[in-house]
């Protein structure tokens, strides 16, 4: 059985939320929500549109780290977003257009993110993102540093393998125990 990825990223939205975690960007499938809209910039682009840039179905910030949340409708579909999101914390240039998106919106420093400066997103970048995958619940084991979420209508369960940030796994893990 599984879902479609709409469903998918709905309860996890939601189900995050409820639990005090402070989801506040999004690229939900085919279309737009309430949460602000954060598009890391190809820089070879020039003229307006989104050639060459990258979206992040969902970004939060939770225990002084940004949670980058990729969901899809099933785990065989997760490959592309484990290269997505490792070429984004691997690579200066995206940690970059991520920051000048976040920037521009005033989401840093806005009482709930600190306003981090560049050099600080550079030089943290293994502590500060923590990288995330979601689908319908399965046996899929996520790579490591890697939290993944099971996600279905009105469930949630989180798990990882060798996080950075331990106890942020923990806490959200006791956040969102209620809804699994």
């Amino acid at each position: 059985m599984s879902v479609s990825e709409d469903i998918i990223y709905y309860y996890c939205k939601k189900i995050l939320k409820k639990s005090d975690i402070y989801i506040f960007a999004g690229e939900p499938p085919g279309g737009s929500d309430e949460l602000h809209r954060v598009e890391l910039k190809y820089p070879g682009n020039s003229k307006k549109g989104s050639k060459g840039s990258k979206k992040i179905d969902l970004i939060g910030y939770h225990h002084d780290s940004f949670l980058l949340i990729e969901l899809k409708d099933s785990y065989k579909k997760l490959k592309s977003d484990i290269l997505k999101l490792n070429e984004i914390l691997e690579d200066n240039f995206w940690i970059e257009a991520l920051w000048n998106s976040l920037n521009e919106r005033n989401l840093l420093g806005n009482g709930k993110i600190p306003n981090f400066t560049k050099e600080y997103f550079y030089q943290n970048k293994n502590t500060l993102f923590q990288k995330c995958l979601g689908t319908y619940p399965s046996s899929y084991i996520p790579p490591e540093n890697f939290l993944y979420f099971e996600v279905k209508e009105n469930y949630l369960k989180c798990r990882g393998k060798n996080v950075v940030n331990n106890n942020l796994l923990k806490d959200i893990i006791k956040r969102i125990s209620n809804y699994n």
